[in-house]
């Protein structure tokens, strides 16, 4: 799990996602909202913590390829995908879709500005009462 070199202080980063080395991080057998949530607090640590293992590097986010879940249909990969497109706007991201794996340009990262907590607050909220 992500120490004290690299999760944002104070935000629980570790109980999250694993760092696999810097610009990397493993979201395998992840619940959806939590990859989600994962992958926001590891663009903001990039974007904003100076000392964010992430920083200055493309972030390879790895999804795995659906093998562990339920009929082997990847869950997580398409929802990071989407998510990303939201976060990020229209911005070009690396898939490896075969791998399981997308990359996320260290120039896209520098980018992100859009989302603050209640944006991503509200994200979850809206997508809570439209899965009901």
């Amino acid at each position: 799990a992500v120490g004290s070199s690299g999760a944002s202080s104070g935000l629980g980063l570790g109980l999250l996602l694993t760092a696999v080395s810097p610009g990397v991080v493993d979201l395998h057998r992840q619940p959806v909202e939590v990859a989600k949530l994962a992958v926001f607090l590891a663009l903001r640590d990039a974007k904003t913590n100076p000392n964010s293992m992430h920083r200055g590097r493309h972030l390879q986010i790895i999804t795995g390829r659906g093998v562990h879940s339920a009929g082997g249909l990847a869950l997580i990969f398409p929802a990071i995908r989407n998510f990303l497109g939201e976060l990020l706007g229209g911005t070009e991201l690396w898939i490896h879709k075969s791998e399981g794996m997308i990359t996320v340009p260290a120039s896209a990262i520098e980018q992100f500005e859009r989302w603050q907590w209640e944006d991503v607050a509200d994200y979850f909220a809206a997508e809570k009462l439209a899965g009901e």
